[in-house]
């Protein structure tokens, strides 16, 4: 069953912000934040139990799966209730900088809206947007919530990464949002999270970086890999190794392996944090030379399956010192 909004908050239409030609479907908000501080102010003086009810009601949880493991992303009870608690004990200490996160993506995701689709003419925004606490679970993704493509953002998590880090917000928007695009045309996006196939995942989210970064000139690759700040210093030095990890597995869905690429950790795997990232992006840098933005959005899955193998086993070739002592990377035939 759908979320009921209206029980919540009355939901917010993109309608009035978009072209002529977009209206007739235009994107739905819920935004959860003010039943999120609703309940946080009323469960202060609460038990554990009684604050995770105060929560579960507040957000009408039993009428939608949002917090599920194919929505935001936790997979037992226990899990969710822990978070829960853990997030009503410590906003406090952070309420101005989510409540203006929460306040920038609401004026400005109209406009962000407007201008993707003036980039890509053939987006379509017929899918729910949700505003919510991510409890610490993510900043942005594309989920399917109650059996439908939606678009999630963790206002929470993008409060912490953003307030006061000085990254851009405007290439975190064009980057969920092109996964949603992504979707619609290719029939690639971040739905599936770990589930999904490794070539697949360093495709949607090698793209949707690229393109995040080519929309918002002058951002570099780097602002628009976001974290760790120093990812490609890190991970350029380790391509070869790196790529012959992923390559044996492209066809394949591998939890472990797609978080050790694809996750941030602050423990030593040998892969710095969020590589895959940074090798989609690379991967998709080179699909670009003659291509538009709009051509590469549209490639279907049999050429990615065809030419993402030969374009890894490019980026990953060793150098090979020139006649002046230059080195360059071989090339694949």
């Amino acid at each position: 069953m759908l979320l009921r909004p209206l029980l919540l908050i009355p939901a917010i239409f993109f309608a009035t912000h978009l072209p002529a030609c977009a209206q007739a479907k235009s994107c739905k908000v819920v935004d959860l934040m003010p039943a999120y501080w609703s309940a946080v102010e009323s469960s202060k003086t609460e038990t554990p139990a009684q604050k995770v009810l105060t929560f579960r009601h507040a957000l009408n949880l039993d009428h939608t799966d949002l917090y599920s493991a194919t929505g935001i992303g936790f997979a037992s009870t226990t899990d969710l209730d822990l978070a829960i608690l853990t997030s009503m004990a410590s906003v406090q200490r952070h309420d101005a900088a989510i409540h203006g996160i929460a306040t920038r993506l609401r004026d400005e995701l109209p406009a962000h809206m407007a201008a993707f689709q003036r980039t890509f003419p053939d987006f379509r925004c017929n899918f729910t947007i949700y505003l919510a606490p991510s409890l610490g679970k993510l900043d942005g993704a594309g989920r399917i919530v109650d059996g439908h493509p939606a678009l999630v953002f963790g206002v929470d998590n993008i409060s912490e990464e953003f307030s006061d880090s000085g990254l851009n917000l405007s290439v975190f928007l064009d980057h969920e949002i092109f996964h949603r695009y992504h979707e619609q045309v290719a029939g690639f996006s971040d739905d599936k999270g770990d589930q999904e196939q490794i070539g697949r995942a360093l495709w949607a989210e090698g793209l949707a970086t690229y393109i995040s970064m080519k929309m918002n000139p002058p951002a570099t690759l780097q602002d628009a890999l976001f974290i760790p700040s120093d990812l490609i210093a890190r991970a350029q030095p380790l391509l070869p190794s790196l790529i012959a990890q992923l390559e044996p597995k492209l066809d394949q869905a591998d939890p472990e392996l797609f978080h050790r690429f694809f996750s941030y950790h602050h423990y030593d795997t040998g892969v710095p944090s969020r590589s895959g990232y940074y090798i989609g992006a690379l991967a998709a840098a080179r699909m670009a030379e003659g291509n538009s933005m709009l051509d590469m959005a549209h490639m279907d899955g049999v050429v990615i399956q065809r030419r993402l193998p030969q374009i890894l086993r490019e980026l990953g070739a060793p150098a090979i010192p020139g006649e002046d002592g230059s080195k360059s990377k071989a090339r694949t035939k």
